[in-house]
């Protein structure tokens, strides 16, 4: 791939690097802390079974209540770094090393609120995805799709302080995009 062409990059940095001081509706999230690209290791016969592709996007590789800088996942260390885009999503194929089909990753922010707010984020994820915020799973969606600005809108609550927001997105074949955004209430 050209380097011309990649929209986001992989940085060094640290969890504080990762702030957001609220949110802006109508703005895109541009900068993450990502763990992966993980590839499943689930393979029988050449291809992963849809059954364990499935298992594979239901078991929960990290702990999304207590961050760690270093996880193991099916025995190999995975360090977080930090992940910013130019564009509105992020195309996790430019920052993956290895084959993009099959592989997920974990991708991380904090959110500092002023007030409580009850809000609706618009999710674009290309393939399956799973959303957490303060350690409660508060959306799943497992499908194969090309990612679609807003394509989910979920429903959220956020404390007054500080938010963890975390996501698992999974890819199974060719395009594997992202992003999210508080949509206009």
């Amino acid at each position: 791939m050209d380097k011309m062409q990649i929209k986001a990059r992989i940085i060094k940095g640290k969890f504080d690097d990762v702030i957001y001081d609220g949110l802006v509706p109508g703005e895109f999230m541009r900068r993450w802390l990502i763990l992966g690209p993980v590839p499943l290791r689930l393979h029988y016969g050449g291809d992963v079974e849809p059954k364990r592709r499935i298992a594979s996007f239901n078991k929960d590789y990290i702990d999304v209540v207590n961050f760690k800088p270093e996880v193991k996942i099916y025995d190999k260390d995975y360090k977080w770094g930090i992940v910013e885009t130019k564009s509105d999503d992020l195309d996790l194929i430019a920052i993956s090393r290895d084959d993009i089909e099959m592989q997920f990753a974990y991708l991380w922010a904090q959110i500092d609120m002023p007030e409580d707010k009850v809000a609706t984020l618009g999710i674009g994820s290309g393939d399956a995805v799973k959303v957490w915020l303060n350690g409660e799973l508060v959306h799943e969606n497992w499908l194969e799709r090309d990612m679609v600005e807003d394509d989910d809108h979920v429903r959220v609550s956020f404390k007054k302080g500080k938010n963890q927001l975390v996501f698992k997105v999974q890819n199974l074949y060719e395009q594997w995009r992202f992003c999210c955004r508080l949509l206009d209430e």
